[in-house]
């Protein structure tokens, strides 16, 4: 439904990249906090770490999609030409898996 989807990938990229760099900032403060406050801080770390390797599929993904990457994959002599609509098929898997891996847990 995008105009220039190649230029929405683009800018989504860059917004992810942002996005990772807060998160690796964020995690980097609670490194320094006091040992005490690092088993509290266990969960919240686990988390930040699933985000940021979420956040990088991400930006190689649209990196991938926006450059039109053509990747031929051959699995067991089997060949698949991984085109646009296999990145977007896999930024569906990477967002499937987001939401498993980022839902609420009861030890948050």
């Amino acid at each position: 439904m995008v105009k220039y989807p190649e230029t929405s990938a683009a800018i989504l990229a860059i917004s992810f990249a942002i996005s990772t760099v807060w998160i690796v900032v964020h995690l980097r403060e609670l490194a320094k906090a006091k040992a005490s406050a690092a088993e509290t801080n266990k969960p919240i770390v686990r988390l930040r770490y699933n985000w940021i390797i979420v956040n990088m599929l991400y930006i190689i993904l649209l990196i991938l999609y926006n450059q039109q990457g053509d990747i031929l994959v051959t699995v067991h002599g089997h060949r698949a030409d991984l085109s646009k609509w296999g990145f977007i098929l896999l930024m569906i898997g990477v967002m499937a898996l987001d939401h498993v891996f980022s839902s609420p847990q009861s030890d948050i």
